[in-house]
């Protein structure tokens, strides 16, 4: 039986944050200069194709990773992000 849509977006999310929070502990571990894209890929259980379909770059995870860390600030403070 095919997937749902629904299904589908699902396992998109939940591969999105095994990517970040595989990415964030690396960084934290490892540094950012020292943690490759490989490294990121085998330990979130993906393929390197996989994770350059959610992210072009390595800067652009941590960019997402900045956001989002931005995000929980502002919630936190209660200002709408602009």
């Amino acid at each position: 039986m095919p997937r749902t849509p629904a299904e589908n977006d699902r396992i998109r999310r939940e591969t999105m944050e095994r990517i970040l929070a595989t990415s964030l502990r690396l960084f934290c571990e490892k540094g950012y200069y020292a943690t490759s894209i490989e490294d990121i890929a085998k330990q979130a259980q993906i393929s390197k194709g996989l994770l350059y379909h959610y992210f072009r770059s390595k800067e652009e995870v941590l960019s997402a990773l900045v956001d989002r860390r931005i995000d929980d600030v502002l919630v936190v403070m209660k200002i709408p992000r602009s």
